[in-house]
């Protein structure tokens, strides 16, 4: 029995003297633990202060957003029109006398007064499969396909326009009026209407290399620049001056800036450019009558972590003095660097929203279901 008893103390001396030896090589391990996470921390915090301040020969090097007060989770709840249903939406223009309309998968739509008017092949009304982009000159409507550059006319005469003898010129990604003339971005470079009214191309050879890729997606022009997005990055010119002079072509290379190609959308605020991508938004911080004196352009990026509904940014606008942004989650907007996400009061956010449109307080967004539209002076 005293064996018995002996042999239980023991056992139980040993586990205890296990336990107490167990927990001490943890608090150890613990301490160890943390003190690495700090010296880790510290390193990494020093490391990035060295990339932010170090000098670099790059086009643009990009920055993001660190500061947890950046970041907005504000979602603002509004009254939405019902979707008026269409062919899925690529791009959206409003002319002068308030008629919406719509390049589309299936060809060309128009909305004036709640009146839904289609073109399409096989309509017979329009000579294209598709539609991937539209503009307003004043007098009437210029849409770009994927087979070619063509006109409607407001009694609806559709024209087809030959840009240039080179088949890649037929394949139009973008398109837009700045106020004079036509500019539309192909497979084969940048194309304007001159004085003679003929389409001139301006591509690698003739700007001598100031246009870095033929292959242009995205235009943006105003006042005295031009920016075109394509496969190599983005260039901007001068348009004071002679294209064929490559100093005053500025080139923002994809590889050095971090921009996700292909661009989905340029936007000008006042003093800035703003960039869409399948990876969030790009605020170009290098303001644009800098952009050729500066060595560096420096990128902030917006993303889900600042308060996007997606990084995924299909159409970027501005309007009423802040960034609208069509994402694959919905409605955003930037104001002096806070976000907000714009949903409607009945719940019903379609996503996927492709792109937008602006007149007077009027916004339209559309998507692969059709468009709709808010007041935004309701968002203020």
């Amino acid at each position: 029995m005293k064996t018995s008893k002996f042999f239980k103390f023991s056992n139980l001396t040993f586990w205890s003297a296990i336990i107490i030896v167990a927990f001490l090589f943890f608090v150890a391990n613990q301490e160890k633990y943390e003190e690495n996470v700090t010296i880790a921390n510290k390193k990494q915090t020093n490391g990035r202060q060295t990339n932010n301040s170090a000098d670099t020969n790059t086009s643009a090097a990009s920055r993001r957003i660190g500061d947890d007060s950046q970041k907005s989770e504000g979602n603002l709840l509004i009254p939405f029109s019902p979707t008026i249903n269409t062919a899925a939406i690529n791009d959206l223009v409003v002319d002068s006398r308030g008629t919406l309309w719509g390049a589309t998968e299936e060809g060309v739509c128009s909305i004036s007064n709640g009146l839904l008017r289609e073109f399409s092949l096989s309509k017979g009304t329009f000579p294209a499969p598709q539609a991937q982009c539209i503009a307003f000159d004043g007098q009437k409507i210029w849409v770009g396909t994927l087979f070619g550059l063509y006109s409607i006319t407001r009694s609806g005469i559709v024209n087809k326009h030959q840009i240039s003898d080179d088949p890649a010129s037929e394949i139009v990604w973008d398109i837009t009026f700045d106020g004079i003339t036509i500019w539309v971005a192909t497979q084969a470079g940048v194309a304007f209407k001159n004085k003679e009214n003929n389409f001139f191309i301006l591509d690698k050879k003739v700007t001598n290399g100031g246009l870095r890729n033929n292959w242009c997606q995205k235009l943006l022009r105003f006042s005295g620049w031009f920016l075109v997005a394509h496969d190599n990055g983005i260039s901007c010119w001068n348009t004071g001056f002679k294209a064929s002079n490559p100093e005053f072509w500025k080139n923002i290379d994809n590889a050095r800036s971090g921009i996700v190609r292909p661009v989905s959308g340029l936007t000008f605020d006042g003093q800035h450019i703003w960039i869409a991508t399948a990876k969030g938004a790009l605020f170009l911080n290098t303001p644009i009558e800098k952009l050729f004196s500066e060595s560096v352009s420096n990128f902030v990026s917006y993303t889900t972590v600042h308060g996007l509904p997606s990084n995924r940014v299909n159409d970027i606008i501005t309007h009423r003095g802040a960034i609208w942004l069509a994402t694959n989650g919905g409605l955003a907007r930037i104001n002096q660097e806070e976000i907000q996400t714009i949903s409607p009061t009945d719940g019903t956010m379609a996503q996927n929203l492709k792109a937008l449109a602006a007149s007077g307080d009027i916004l339209w967004i559309g998507n692969d279901e059709g468009v709709r539209f808010i007041n935004t002076a309701m968002v203020d």
